[in-house]
Order: C-alpha cells, then sequence, then structure tokens
C-alpha cells in the first residue's frame, strides 16, 4: 500500500464546486498559497464507493494527491506516491482535469497490451462464433488510435478539446469492445454474435469519422517534421558543401601558391645553372685565350730572336763581304769590283729578305698575342660587370655588348702597320647578338 503524508487541511464547504471550474484554476491557487505548486497537467475525479473523498493527479510533476473531508467542513490532503497503474482504466468514472491533464493521461493507454489475434476468437471457429469477418476493421481502427496514442505530446497538446473529448470516448469505447468480445463463449447465441458483430462494425466506422480530423492533423504535423529534418539535412548538407568548397578552395590556393613556388624555385635553380654553365664556358675561354697568348707570346720570342741574329749576320755580312772586299779591290777595275759586289749582294739580299720575313712573322704573333691578351682581360671582368648590371636588363644587355665588341673584334694592337679591315665593318657573331637583342627589347615592349 502507496504511504501517504498529511500536506495540509483545508476549510471548505463544498469541494464538488471547485472540482467543476474549468482548468481547475481555484483549486491550484488554494495549493500555491499553501506552498504546493501543481502544474497544468491535472485530473480530479472522486473516489470510488468514498463519498466527499477525491484524488488529484499531477502528471508534470508525478504526484498524486488525496482529499479527504474528515469533519464538515474540514478537508485533509494527503500526498502519496506516483503509481501510474491507478491512473488506467478511469473511463467507467467521471473524471475532469486541464487539457494537458487529459493528453498526459491518454499518453498511458498506448493499447502494447492489446491481443489482436485473441480479437478474432478463433477457438469459436467450429461453433461459428469466431470474429474473423470483423478483424480487418477491427484492425484498422486499432491502428488509428494506436497512432493518436503514440504521438509526440507536442502535437496532441494542438488538438481542440473536443478532439480530445472524442479520442478518450473512443479509447473508452475500443476497452468495452474488448471486454465485449472476451465475453463471448460457446454458450452465446447466434443472436448475440451476430449483434456483437454489428456493433463492432459500428464502433470502427465510428472512429474512423470521428477521429479522422485527429488523424489529418497529426500526419500534417508529421509532414512539417519531416520537412523540417528535410530543410535541416539539406542546410547541414550545403553547409558542408560550402565547407567543403571553402577547403578545396583553400587547397587549390595552396597548390597554386606551391606550384608559383615551385616555378621560382626552378627559374632560380635554372638561372644558377645557367650562370654556372656560362661561368664554367667563360673559364673555359679564358684559359684557350691565356694558352693562346702564351703560345704567340714564345713564338713572337722566337722570330724576335731569329730577327736579331739575322740583323747582326746581316750588319756583319755588309762589312765584311762589302767594305773589305772593296779595300783588298783598289786598284782593280770597276768591272771586276762590281761583279764581286754582285756575287756578294745576292747572298746579302737572302739575309734581308729572311730579315724581314721573320720581323713580319714577329709582329704578327705580338699582335695576336696582344689580341687575345685583351680577350683574356675582358672575360676576367665579364662576371663582376654582369653581376653589377644583373638588376637593370639594358645595363646587362649593354654589358654583354661591350664583352663581344671586345672579344670578336678585331682590335688595334699597335704592332700592324695598316689598320685592320675588321674594324670598319660589324662581326657576324655581333649581327646575331645585336639582333637578338633588338628582338628581346621589342617583345618587353
Amino acid at each position: 500500500m502507496a504511504q501517504i503524508n498529511l500536506v495540509f487541511t483545508w476549510e471548505l464547504e463544498s469541494f464538488s464546486e471547485i472540482a467543476k471550474q474549468p482548468n481547475l484554476l481555484r483549486l491550484r491557487n488554494e495549493f500555491k498559497m499553501r506552498g504546493h505548486l501543481l502544474s497544468q497537467s491535472l485530473l480530479i475525479w472522486e473516489k470510488v464507493g468514498v463519498a466527499g473523498s477525491w484524488l488529484l493527479a499531477d502528471f508534470r510533476n508525478k504526484k498524486i494527491y488525496h482529499i479527504d473531508k474528515r469533519n464538515d467542513p474540514e478537508m485533509e490532503v494527503s500526498e502519496a506516491s506516483w503509481d501510474p497503474k491507478n491512473l488506467i482504466s478511469r473511463f467507467a468514472q467521471e473524471v475532469r482535469g486541464t487539457h494537458e491533464g487529459f493528453i498526459d493521461w491518454l499518453k498511458l493507454f498506448n493499447l502494447a497490451k492489446s491481443d489482436l489475434e485473441q480479437l478474432k476468437r478463433t477457438d469459436l471457429l467450429e461453433r461459428r462464433l469466431a470474429l474473423e469477418i470483423t478483424h480487418d476493421d477491427l484492425l484498422a481502427a486499432y491502428e488509428l488510435l494506436r497512432e493518436i496514442l503514440t504521438s509526440p505530446r507536442g502535437w496532441l497538446v494542438g488538438l481542440s478539446k473536443d478532439n480530445i473529448q472524442e479520442i478518450r470516448e473512443c479509447l473508452g469505447k475500443w476497452y468495452e469492445m474488448e471486454e465485449t468480445i472476451h465475453g463471448i463463449s460457446l454458450s452465446t447465441s447466434k443472436e448475440r454474435h451476430t449483434e456483437i458483430s454489428q456493433q463492432i462494425f459500428q464502433f470502427c466506422d465510428e472512429v474512423k469519422q470521428r477521429l479522422g480530423q485527429v488523424v489529418t492533423h497529426l500526419k500534417s504535423k508529421k509532414l512539417e517534421q519531416l520537412e523540417t529534418q528535410v530543410n535541416a539535412t539539406v542546410d547541414e548538407v550545403v553547409e558542408d558543401l560550402k565547407t567543403e568548397k571553402e577547403l578545396l578552395q583553400k587547397q587549390r590556393e595552396e597548390a597554386e601558391q606551391n606550384e608559383s613556388t615551385r616555378q621560382k624555385e626552378f627559374a632560380e635553380l635554372k638561372e644558377k645553372v645557367n650562370e654556372e654553365l656560362l661561368q664554367k664556358k667563360v673559364s673555359q675561354h679564358k684559359v684557350i685565350f691565356a694558352e693562346q697568348t702564351q703560345r704567340h707570346q714564345r713564338a713572337a720570342w722566337g722570330w724576335l730572336f731569329m730577327s736579331s741574329l739575322l740583323v747582326i749576320g746581316l750588319v756583319v755580312g755588309i762589312i765584311s763581304f762589302g767594305l773589305l772586299d772593296i779595300l783588298k779591290l783598289e786598284g782593280s777595275a770597276w768591272t771586276v769590283v762590281l761583279q764581286n759586289i754582285f756575287k756578294k749582294g745576292s747572298v746579302l739580299t737572302l739575309f734581308y729578305f729572311a730579315l724581314n720575313r721573320s720581323l713580319r712573322n714577329y709582329t704578327a704573333q705580338k699582335h695576336l698575342e696582344i689580341v687575345n691578351r685583351h680577350r683574356q682581360n675582358a672575360l676576367e671582368t665579364f662576371d663582376e660587370f654582369r653581376d653589377a648590371s644583373k638588376d637593370n636588363p639594358e645595363t646587362h644587355d649593354a654589358v654583354l655588348l661591350a664583352a663581344t665588341n671586345a672579344i670578336f673584334d678585331a682590335n688595334q694592337s699597335g704592332y700592324l702597320s695598316t689598320k685592320t679591315k675588321g674594324t670598319e665593318s660589324v662581326n657576324p657573331i655581333q649581327q646575331v647578338f645585336g639582333a637578338t637583342r633588338s628582338s628581346s627589347t621589342r617583345s618587353e615592349d
């Protein structure tokens, strides 16, 4: 037995008048004044067999109050433990309460314990008292009631009081139909069986008619919920796609930035390799020009030595073959003297021509030595001027052109008696470089 605790006493002439008020407003105020707040989900009914005693159920706070009349006009209000089982099957007596109270009360009836197969009464099939013919209609009525009772509480709150009253009445008749069907026995007459079948059909038609509007309302709520869920899902998908798009855009920007960095690094590496190759080639040409300078210098010294020997030989020959012979032939005939000079002069002439050729070779080798040394010096200073003008394309091109002129132009050395023809014309390599520089300048413009 549930434990009951006295809460407060209440002097009241007629409690039934308070219990009949809409939404039990005065009852809630009386409890509030005594420090006990009641929710808006209330039901109250008079105890069976006990005059002047009532039961009050507060569904939201899960409390049950016993309101008993002890001494006229005093009422005792006691609180008992919450037991929902005592709140089921109150259809046989008059129940009052708030709108939310009736909804929470109906939520206790989910018809889960109803045995639909047993309602066919196939055990009476031999006596032809089975109710298989009514089972489909009875099942449809059950599905309607079941759908209503298992709907979310918030959906049922939106129903009108008349709708809630219709649900209560249909649910009460369902339990009456169950009792009637279970009451059929082998002794039931054919007429009573036919009457029960007709009652079942009428009950099913009544459920469809009276609860059709309620089911339509609940289906619309279900559609609204489904629409809300779909919209939420769509919004979530759109948000995910937006996030994914931003992520892809970010990855694309990072990839482009990485690609730009790689291209820049590749360009720097390429420039560095080209610089190294150019420096290597320049170094190779410097070595070549240095070797050529040394070779021409040695050849020039050789021809200079040879020319010196020829000069000495020529001077000695002139003195020995010329003056001495003339002195020996003094007093001889001039014909003999001229004949002797002619013979000796031919030898001296050969010496002269050899000396002339030797001097020419010396000047040629010396000229080549000076030119190659000039080219070597130009290449040795080329790197410094090129690095200094790297940031200025025009200055850089001018340095390259000047280096080209210094290397490939036929420069004067001072050892040639006439001006070199190449200085008055443009070298073919200079023409190619000048054309390349002009085309690059036009492309930049």
